[in-house]
């Protein structure tokens, strides 16, 4: 991982702590142990040259497994299946034009002892955790996305897919 990549998304960390906007309803999948949410959050000059877009826009997927509930972050090691989101966007405010694939950055995750493979540690995500998807500079149009996991508590594991949509406000909140 790069030492770039590294300080634009502890940048984008700052950045969420200090200037959170209020995020849609949480909202659950099913009888999932999660839940998600979106919020959006304006990218200043540093943080566009460190995330290396053009975009002054990001889009923030909170995961929040259930108390007791863990998932393997995105680069977990070990033969752990990896959190993946694919996200795109319509090129219209229709949501009618052609998709453009969306850049994902993901965070690293916290070592966590394997349940599954005792004695191996692998990266998880054990609270609510953001991934950030790097918004077109031009706004309108929604987002579709689709989320892949594996869900695990001390006793279980089971994969999950979610398929998302979202409309990013065409102002960014800050």
């Amino acid at each position: 991982m790069s030492h770039k990549f590294l300080r634009a998304f502890l940048f984008l960390l700052l950045l969420i702590a200090c200037k959170a906007a209020p995020a849609v309803a949480s909202e659950r999948h099913g009888d999932l142990p999660m839940s998600t949410s979106w919020a959006v959050f304006s990218l200043g000059a540093e943080a566009r040259s460190l995330a290396g877009t053009d975009s002054g826009r990001v889009a923030v997927l909170f995961v929040e497994p259930d108390a007791g509930w863990y998932t393997y972050s995105n680069a977990p090691g070990g033969f752990a299946k990896p959190t993946r989101l694919m996200a795109s966007m319509s090129n219209q405010a229709s949501g009618q034009g052609p998709q453009s694939t969306l850049r994902v950055l993901f965070p690293k995750g916290s070592p966590k002892e394997d349940l599954v493979n005792p004695g191996n540690t692998i990266m998880a995500y054990t609270g609510r955790t953001p991934l950030f998807v790097l918004l077109p500079a031009a706004p309108g149009g929604a987002l579709s996305a689709q989320l892949e996991l594996l869900l695990c508590s001390k006793d279980k594991c089971f994969p999950a897919k979610v398929e998302l949509a979202f409309t990013p406000p065409t102002s960014p909140q800050s």
